[in-house]
């Protein structure tokens, strides 16, 4: 990757060069100039230039009016009150009567930080694509940035274009390719599936850094540094202790922005020694530390430290300790609140708190099994109850609220301390891999991302190989399934191997559906909305059973499809 060049800097630049190409171009601000880049354009050709001050509305109103005129206004506002504030004006004075305007949005998204979140505007992309005859354009880079702010020019008609805040990354190679409205970059051709990203994302491997203590500091550094050039961009610090933060911070120093950190509250050192507490005598200072040694002024995600008692939860609640996590929410030094926990009841108390937005969560095979519990040691035991069958139901319950309530998740002891790959160890009595450990953490709904703890360069190479891994090399299913002891019978984990279905049914998918949807006494209309999606329904279901016979864990599939077209009408 070249250097990180933000989106907004390149509309600025190129607004110059559209001026001079094209004297029917003028911009228009609402006296937000430096933050959106537009004071280019006022300084190098003032009469290019209007400011309409703080009135939005007004500013889009006028740039109705000139289009009328013949000329091509480009509105610039930060997203919240381009978006926002200028809506009904953007509707019926440009969109309806179809007029030339182009409204190009800066400080989109989360990614605003310390503008805090009033100005942290999500909800823009969905507000434009609902106007008829709105082209919505989101550039992925400066380059295309640039493209995109001459493209519009010459098309006629009114444009929301999506900018940003903070320097991102120049794409080189594939993505460098001419721009085309209505276009995207192919990455990587697929079979299987399409997807389509913009905005910003968590890789889906991370880095758990509580083992950095044991190396030096120059080993540290050197690892931290190896991830982020392999594209790993999020890391996990809950320890305390300064070596480990020294790493961190002089590990991310060269690019911090690349990453996203999940920085935790409550985590303190005290006589050498780590110590929880909500204790704000003890609280504050570790905080502040954790800022001083990572060498920022912000956390990413600020996270509510280890949780495992309902109690504790209910009692944080109305404290000092979360006054404090809010005052941080509230003045940007993190920006976004997370929770750390081992114990799903307190796991879902957090995902539906309304202001806890990821989480932090122990998943693998073998504690989805365990009942919820306020001793993480059970956990450990070399011995579990041999009756223990499948997805323990409050767990279940979890990563579906999680899910409804677009909570995400964090994965920690993916791998369960290591005793998955010995199938001496394992409870299952057979072995998992790597590979096969993190896709069973990444199927499970919400989970965005999981944090393996690394020694080597070989360990991190051993985690990120599962995303080029091929499907036989993901494959946990057959492997549990089989196994000699355990058994997820007659549960859908959405693993595939239901697939090929002779009516083209996405089992999977609709069995996720389903049980998202039966949570609730009403269908939720997000879920029927996401299902009437889908190309083929469960009604389609010929209930040949083939899939069946293919199902690992014997799930009555063609029942289900018969129970999810009864619920969803389709």
């Amino acid at each position: 990757m070249a250097d990180k060049i933000a989106t907004r800097q390149a509309y600025g630049e190129a607004l110059i060069e559209l001026v001079e190409k094209n004297d029917k171009v003028v911009v228009l601000d609402a006296d937000l100039a430096n933050a959106t880049q537009t004071c280019k354009v006022a300084k190098a050709h003032p009469e290019k230039f209007y400011n309409c001050g703080i009135a939005e509305a007004n500013m889009v109103d006028i740039a109705a009016g000139m289009s009328t005129m013949g000329l091509i206004p480009y509105c610039s506002s930060f997203a919240m009150f381009a978006a926002g504030r200028a809506y009904e004006q953007i509707r019926n004075s440009i969109a309806y009567p179809h007029f030339n305007v182009k409204i190009c949005a800066t400080h989109a998204g989360v990614s605003v930080g310390e503008d805090g979140g009033s100005h942290q505007c999500i909800e823009d992309l969905a507000l434009m694509r609902a106007i008829p005859g709105m082209t919505v354009i989101c550039p992925a880079d400066a380059n295309e940035a640039k493209a995109a702010t001459m493209a519009i020019a010459e098309m006629n008609g009114p444009v929301y274009m999506r900018l940003a805040r903070l320097a991102t990354p120049v794409f080189e190679g594939d993505m460098v390719k001419p721009f085309e409205i209505g276009k995207a970059n192919v990455l990587r051709e697929g079979k299987d599936v399409a997807i389509f990203a913009t905005g910003l994302m968590v890789s889906e491997i991370g880095f758990g850094a509580e083992w950095l203590e044991r190396h030096t500091n120059e080993e540290g550094i050197r690892l931290i540094q190896y991830a982020c050039s392999k594209g790993v961009n999020i890391l996990d610090c809950w320890m305390p202790d300064p070596k480990s933060r020294d790493i961190i911070g002089e590990g991310i120093k060269p690019n911090r922005d690349k990453w996203f950190i999940q920085g935790h509250i409550g985590s303190t050192y005290k006589d050498g020694q780590y110590y929880r507490t909500r204790d704000m005598k003890y609280v504050r200072p570790a905080f502040e530390d954790l800022l001083t040694r990572l060498q920022t002024d912000y956390i990413d995600l600020g996270m509510i430290h280890y949780v495992d008692s309902e109690e504790e939860w209910d009692q944080i609640q109305t404290s000092d300790y979360m006054d404090y996590v809010m005052d941080l929410k509230k003045r940007g030094v993190i920006r976004h609140i997370g929770m750390s926990s081992h114990n799903p009841k307190v796991a879902l108390k957090a995902a539906q708190s309304g202001y806890v937005e990821m989480i932090l969560f122990s998943i693998n095979p073998v504690f989805d099994m365990l009942p919820a519990s306020e001793d993480i040691n059970t956990m450990f035991a070399e011995e579990i109850d041999s009756g223990l069958k499948g997805i323990d139901p409050d767990r279940a319950l979890l990563y579906k609220t999680c899910e409804q309530n677009d909570v995400g998740i964090t994965v920690m002891k993916g791998f369960a301390g290591g005793r998955l790959f010995d199938e001496k160890r394992s409870p299952f009595g057979v072995r998992l891999t790597p590979v096969q450990c993190i896709h069973y953490a990444l199927s499970r709904p919400a989970v965005s991302s999981i944090l393996c703890g690394y020694d080597t360069k070989e360990q991190l190479d051993e985690a990120i190989a599962y995303e080029t891994a091929s499907e036989d090399e993901k494959d946990y299913a057959s492997v549990i399934a089989n196994a000699p002891f355990h058994s997820y019978r007659g549960q859908c984990t959405y693993c595939g191997h239901c697939k090929p279905c002779v009516v083209n049914l996405d089992i999977a998918m609709i069995n996720k559906f389903y049980d998202l949807a039966t949570m609730q006494p009403e269908v939720p209309a997000t879920i029927q909305s996401h299902y009437e999606l889908l190309d083929h329904k469960a009604s389609e279901c010929v209930a040949c059973h083939a899939c069946e016979s293919r199902c690992p864990f014997g799930v009555p599939i063609a029942e289900r499809m018969e129970k999810a077209a009864k619920l969803f009408g389709c």
